[in-house]
């Protein structure tokens, strides 16, 4: 298979149906997410003691999410049952969710930092008409409130949360395409891995957390106390093998709706931004593959090294010609 590097000015007109973000794009946002994972991070800021450690391994898992909703599911069967060590299963929930807090909040990166990058972020990401984000952090989240401040209220962007306070999920999404008032045209935007700013609450109903009147540079520490209020677990699938993520994916209508919905039907043309393209998101990949009208994918690559070893994962992929984007 040809192997063609252009720059992007080159090829964009080209590419304006679907795009896929990766952990690149965050990191040339801001170098705080580069780390490897959010439990190495916290194991290596001794955040975990050796009990929650070993909950871990036993489950063979990196998941937060996972962990965190084993622990809340086994202390209210254990208290309504008047089981022995149910306060103990309480407390290790407690000190799971403070280290996975005490790990974001260290490696995520200031509203400040971000804030000089909204306006190049929001023009980019409005060329497309479908955006499936495999980041969960706060940056794209901050950027569209920094628009929508911007157009008075309208959204150029939509999340697809569209209740009276914009915490339930629009299965029905499809009709949200149609523009806002004034706007020639809508993004929809997607989390396939979830996002900082979704939860699951003690019952297994999934929201989005809203400012409630606080500012966006607040907002990682509203989410935080939404947390320790509510006895909400985050809704983000932080890592793992493909296999390992996609059962996280399954265990969510939200996170499933993407999958089945979005990925297979995101155009004729993909642009795929700051992902390795690793087995660790075969899943991805498979997906979007089912897309029979695709006919262009465009990757973005660092350098020469990054040009082999994403080339190399994608090779036995037939029969699409992929543009390989130098540089970003």
């Amino acid at each position: 298979m040809e192997v063609r590097i252009h720059k992007w000015s080159e090829i964009a007109d080209g590419f304006k149906d679907g795009l896929i973000l990766g952990n690149g794009a965050s990191i040339a946002i801001s170098k705080n997410f580069s780390y490897t994972s959010l439990l190495e991070q916290a194991v290596e800021k001794d955040f975990l003691d050796s009990n929650i450690k070993e909950i871990f391994n036993y489950f063979q898992t990196s998941d937060f999410e996972l962990i965190l909703r084993i622990l809340q599911d086994a202390y209210f069967v254990a208290e309504k049952l008047n089981i022995e060590g149910a306060e103990k299963l309480k407390d290790n929930y407690f000190k799971l969710r403070e280290a996975l807090i005490k790990t974001i909040g260290e490696m995520h990166c200031e509203y400040n930092e971000a804030k000089p990058h909204f306006r190049k972020i929001i023009k980019y990401l409005s060329s497309f008409k479908t955006i499936v984000s495999l980041n969960y952090d706060l940056i794209i989240y901050w950027a569209l409130m920094d628009k929508k401040r911007e157009l008075r209220g309208k959204n150029l962007i939509k999340d697809c949360f569209i209740d009276e306070n914009g915490r339930r999920f629009c299965y029905d999404w499809e009709w949200l395409r149609k523009p806002d008032d004034a706007l020639k045209h809508a993004v929809l935007l997607f989390y396939q891995h979830g996002n900082l700013t979704l939860a699951i609450d003690a019952f297994g109903n999934e929201e989005k957390i809203v400012r409630n009147g606080d500012s966006d540079d607040n907002l990682l520490a509203t989410i935080f106390k939404k947390w320790e209020e509510n006895f909400y677990s985050p809704l983000i699938v932080s890592e793992g093998t493909s296999e390992q993520k996609l059962k996280a994916i399954r265990r969510s209508s939200y996170l499933s709706n993407i999958y089945d919905n979005v990925l297979p039907n995101l155009g004729e043309s993909v642009v795929i931004y700051g992902s390795s393209l690793s087995r660790n998101d075969r899943h991805i990949i498979n997906q979007l593959l089912r897309n029979k009208k695709l006919k262009r994918i465009a990757i973005s690559v660092l350098d020469k090294e990054d040009l082999q070893k994403k080339y190399s994962e994608i090779s036995d992929v037939q029969p699409f010609r992929y543009f390989l984007n130098w540089g970003g």
